[in-house]
């Protein structure tokens, strides 16, 4: 952004970030147009607040980023592909390809967008099913040709790209369970549970929308990444419940107990409005920033080096908010710190050893002494209260930095 005159990496997230969340007036529009589709006004307009007052999305905006970019392109597909049921077939072609670009930009959303095409074939749809296949995965070939001027031909590409869904079949992870407390936590109590309530009856006007994303709910369980999978889920949740539980609430509610839940009604305004002034002012990743702008005030090529075995599916670093030209290597399995040490001379190239997380420090650092024989301690950076407490309670790693200097690092052996 230096056309801008805007060099500050701050500053230039800032305005990332507002593009992002203009982005999302886009997702609010389609998802409000599916949800008229899907039922009436009243779960319709529900649906768009619950969307609109998701105070949790910006707290782990560095994973949803791309979700954000992916969102618009997802509702317009089932949208689409909806409309495509009904009428015009050809429709299911500008559907999967619609679709294939939400996947690319955010790989979970495979595992919603299969089972919303098989749904297609169970009701009796043979050529839209097909259509939506073919179609799905003909974008994503020529869109990841004119990405990288390569097909995902081979299986071993594909198989990479599906890994990136953060599925592993037979590996239970329970965070899952937590998360889906969040999640009715996210929508604001006791509203947001009475919505995942009415999404779990599983409704016939909703059902080819909440089935796929119950699969996505199910998949988490077995994810590396639940809260990306459950993320993939998150607007259909919401338009699905909305729906389902505004019929509970028109039919099945006595006037007596409607009182009640107008009252909660009252409640999760008031409630998520607190909370939305207070999660927007939460620094995500706060640690990462402040390492990477402590480096940024360095003189010259940084060299870095991590270490976290403890936390080896932990994103890279953001180097965006470093001013200053780095490298940076990873260590995220132990097993192959000897062959390093064998075949490195990274005694001598690294300025800076980082150790993520607090957890079994000691023996990491003996694990380290043949690498890094001298280290001196520089600083400690960890996350916000709000994540630290978030981390907590999902039984996450600390997520602290802890930064070490390299006494032996020679400047002129850097190239």
């Amino acid at each position: 952004m230096t056309w801008l005159a805007i060099e500050e990496p701050g500053m230039q997230a800032f305005i990332l970030r507002l593009i992002h969340a203009s982005f999302n007036v886009f997702s609010l529009v389609i998802g409000y147009r599916l949800a008229l589709l899907a039922g009436g006004v009243r779960g319709a307009r529900l649906s768009f607040a619950l969307l609109a007052l998701s105070w949790l999305m910006p707290f782990i905006s560095v994973r949803t980023f791309s979700f954000n970019l992916a969102l618009p392109f997802l509702l317009g597909a089932v949208w689409i592909a909806r409309y495509s049921l009904f009428s015009m077939k050809r429709a299911s072609f500008i559907a999967g390809f619609v679709a294939s670009i939400s996947i690319l930009l955010y790989p979970p959303i495979l595992v919603f967008w299969l089972p919303y095409v098989f749904i297609t074939l169970f009701l009796g749809k043979p050529i839209r099913f097909f259509a939506l296949i073919l179609s799905t995965i003909l974008g994503i070939e020529i869109i990841h040709l004119l990405v990288s001027h390569s097909f995902l031909i081979n299986l071993s590409e594909w198989n990479s790209f599906i890994q990136m869904t953060g599925i592993r079949p037979w590996q239970v992870n329970f965070q899952a369970l937590r998360a889906l407390v969040i999640l009715g936590l996210v929508l604001g109590p006791p509203l947001g549970f009475f919505v995942i309530y009415g999404f779990l009856r599983l409704q016939r006007f909703t059902i080819r929308m909440s089935v796929p994303a119950l699969v996505c709910v199910v998949g988490s369980i077995f994810s590396v990444d639940p809260i990306g999978m459950l993320v993939a889920a998150f607007p259909f949740i919401v338009i699905t419940g909305s729906q389902s539980w505004m019929e509970v609430v028109e039919k099945h509610l006595k006037p007596s107990r409607q009182i009640i839940y107008y009252l909660t009604v009252g409640y999760f305004w008031i409630f998520n409005i607190l909370l939305l002034v207070w999660f927007s002012t939460v620094a995500p990743h706060k640690q990462e920033i402040d390492f990477m702008r402590y480096l940024g005030k360095k003189a010259g090529y940084q060299t870095v080096w991590v270490e976290q075995t403890s936390q080896p599916n932990s994103q890279p670093l953001p180097r965006f908010y470093c001013s200053q030209k780095l490298s940076i290597d990873y260590l995220r399995n132990a097993d192959k710190l000897p062959a390093i040490v064998d075949s490195s001379n990274l005694m001598h190239k690294t300025a800076w050893v980082i150790f993520r997380g607090e957890e079994n420090l000691k023996n990491r650092l003996l694990n380290v002494y043949n690498l890094f024989p001298a280290l001196s301690f520089e600083a400690i950076f960890r996350p916000g209260i709000t994540e630290r407490y978030f981390r907590q309670f999902m039984g996450l790693p600390s997520g602290t930095l802890i930064l070490y200097y390299n006494d032996y690092y020679k400047n002129s052996s850097i190239p």
